[in-house]
């Protein structure tokens, strides 16, 4: 049987001492779970990816179906993004003012429709690679307090938004941003590609994300102009 079979919506959840118990009969069992960790991200003791890597990601976010996203011109969320890489990103890699980034993510806390927003997710998948890679360019990482997510948007939401800006990742993240380590364009441009398909948007929202904070990294380290070439790149510069 699986959980479609044995759960019911609405069903009462209670946590026991080494378990989980759902309605009258189901009880799942973490005696043998392991523990999830704060900041157990990817390893990323250096930054190694070609800038070309970033190009090529970013035009592959602009030939496939990116309908509703933060890339799409008539969606609800393309605005609030672009004015987020003006008046946020572009405003961080100019004077590397982390105040004026944590400003404008608040107006894209929320932003979009679906189980996590656009705008959520474009925001986690910012902060979790700009997070994984501040200790190379002697930065510190950038979090905001649940609560204030909270106040934005959805618990589950914020809950995701929390888990990605302190590096708690799902597998295909990890592999990504760990990907930006290395001198292998071909596996980051894989990594990219697998995360796509992820719910109607998200894959492609964490993606933005990912891609602006990769250009920061780029920019910061290197005293280039990479963050506003790729936010060009996207159709996110107005």
């Amino acid at each position: 049987m699986n959980f479609q079979q044995i759960i019911k919506p609405h069903e009462s959840v209670s946590v026991l001492e080494n378990g989980i118990r759902i309605g009258e009969s189901t009880q799942i069992d973490l005696r043998n779970a392991t523990q999830c960790n704060e900041q157990q991200g990817p390893r990323t003791d250096q930054y190694a990816l070609a800038k070309e890597a970033l190009y090529h990601g970013s035009l592959i976010l602009m030939i496939i179906d990116n309908q509703l996203s933060v890339l799409d011109q008539t969606g609800l969320a393309h605005v609030g993004a672009a004015k987020f890489v003006s008046n946020g990103v572009l405003a961080f890699r100019r004077s590397d003012d982390a105040d004026a980034l944590c400003r404008a993510a608040h107006g894209i806390v929320g932003l979009g429709m679906g189980f996590t927003p656009s705008g959520d997710d474009l925001l986690g998948g910012f902060l979790a690679t700009y997070n994984s890679f501040a200790h190379v360019i002697n930065h510190k990482t950038i979090n905001f307090e649940f609560d204030t997510l909270m106040s934005r948007t959805g618990w589950i939401s914020a809950k995701l938004l929390d888990y990605m800006q302190r590096r708690v990742l799902d597998d295909q993240v990890a592999t990504l941003i760990d990907s930006a380590s290395a001198h292998d364009s071909g596996r980051f441009i894989l990594a990219l590609e697998t995360l796509v398909p992820r719910g109607h948007t998200s894959g492609i929202d964490i993606l933005v994300g990912v891609l602006l904070a990769l250009g920061i990294i780029h920019d910061l380290s290197e005293d280039v102009e990479i963050t506003r070439n790729v936010a060009n790149r996207l159709g996110l510069l107005h």
